[in-house]
């Protein structure tokens, strides 16, 4: 079976008090989709904190969750895992530490800890900066936002 996409993906959380929230940051593993008419819907395992630090957190897994729709703002290809190694590849982000204040702040360097592991077990090839991905989403945000995506 072919290696799954892993993506570095963003979403759109309500309004807080203060108005617009930030983007939270997951890692989404691409399955094979399931045909809607003429078309497959994407689905997903989807990997994500919810929480702080200093209040507590606790990771979700979404598993076969069709990821596309509703907040999705856009994502970027990270690597690649042979179905086979999904175990190994959880076992990964189980381990990636949260830091942060915010829970958008939490999100986004959770999700690049969990990149840090992900590279140091051979699943991403590359490690961007946290600043070069923030501009590699705002790039996918604008394809999403123009219906590119």
């Amino acid at each position: 079976m072919a290696p799954l996409p892993i993506q570095l993906i963003q979403v759109k959380l309500e309004d807080g008090p203060d108005g617009p929230r930030p983007f939270q940051w997951r890692i989404a593993i691409e399955t094979p989709g399931q045909p809607v008419g003429r078309f497959l819907k994407a689905i997903a395992t989807v990997f994500y904190v919810e929480g702080t630090p200093s209040r507590g957190y606790r990771l979700i897994i979404e598993r076969d969750e069709p990821y596309r729709l509703g907040a999705y703002r856009g994502g970027i290809v990270i690597g690649h895992v042979a179905p086979t190694d999904m175990e190994q590849l959880e076992h990964a982000l189980r381990a990636a530490a949260l830091f942060g204040g915010s829970a958008a702040e939490a999100s986004r360097t959770w999700a690049y800890a969990a990149m840090r592991r992900l590279y140091m077990k051979n699943f991403i090839l590359e490690l961007p900066s946290q600043d070069a991905l923030k501009t590699m989403l705002d790039e996918a945000l604008a394809a999403w936002e123009c219906g590119d995506l």
